[in-house]
C-alpha cells in the first residue's frame, strides 16, 4: 500500500499526538502551518484545542484557511475534525444557548461547545460502540467535549469527505478512528 500524507493543522491544539498513530499506520505525517503545506497532502485533520484561538489563528491567515476550503469543498479531499475541529466544522454552533452560523462548515450539524462544562467535566467513556464506522468497544476520551445536538450518535459523524469526533482518539492506543478516516483517502 502506497504511504498517504497526512496533514494535521498545527497552529495550536493537540497536533503532534497524531503523528504517533499516523507513524504506526505506516504513513507520514506533515504539519500544516502555511498556505503551500496543504498542496503536499492527502488528507487534512483538524485537531482538538481550543476553537475560538484556532479561528482567530486562521482569520490572521486567510490564505491557509481560504486553502483548508479550497481542500474540503472543491477538492473534497478527506477532513477529519476532533472536538475543536469539528466545532470548525459544523454548519451551527452553540455557545452559552445562542445559536451562531458555523466557521467553515460542511457537517450538516448543530454543536454545542464545551457542552459537559469545563476541564473539570472532562471524563471517559468505556466500551463505547460506533455502529456506523464499524468500530466497537472504544475507549473515549472527553475533553471539554462538544456535543451534536441533531444527529443519532452525539459523539461522531461522517458527511461525505468530513468525519467528525467529539472524543480524542488520539490519546488512546486505539488507532481504528484514524484507520477508518485514512482508508477514506481514494
Amino acid at each position: 500500500m502506497k504511504k498517504k500524507i497526512i496533514g494535521v493543522l498545527s497552529l495550536q491544539g493537540a497536533f503532534i499526538e497524531h503523528k504517533r498513530i499516523i507513524n504506526e499506520l505506516n504513513h507520514i505525517m506533515i504539519e500544516v502551518r502555511k498556505e503551500n503545506d496543504i498542496n503536499l497532502i492527502d488528507a487534512l485533520i483538524i485537531p482538538g484545542g481550543e476553537s475560538t484561538t484556532m479561528i482567530k489563528l486562521l482569520d490572521d491567515n486567510l490564505l491557509l484557511k481560504n486553502k483548508i476550503i479550497e481542500f474540503i469543498f472543491h477538492k473534497k479531499k478527506p477532513v477529519l475534525g476532533i472536538c475543536a475541529g469539528i466545532i470548525l466544522l459544523a454548519d451551527k454552533v452553540i455557545v452559552k444557548d445562542k445559536i451562531y452560523p458555523g466557521y467553515l462548515g460542511g457537517l450538516d450539524i448543530t454543536i454545542h461547545r464545551n457542552y459537559y462544562g469545563s476541564q473539570i467535566n472532562s471524563f471517559i467513556e468505556k466500551n463505547y460502540d460506533f455502529h456506523e464506522f464499524g468500530i466497537h468497544n472504544f475507549k473515549c476520551i472527553f475533553i471539554r467535549a462538544p456535543y451534536i445536538t441533531n444527529n443519532e450518535n452525539k459523539f461522531a459523524i461522517k458527511y461525505n469527505n468530513i468525519m467528525g469526533l467529539t472524543l480524542h482518539p488520539e490519546l488512546t492506543d486505539d488507532n481504528r478512528f484514524h484507520k477508518y478516516f485514512i482508508n477514506m483517502i481514494e
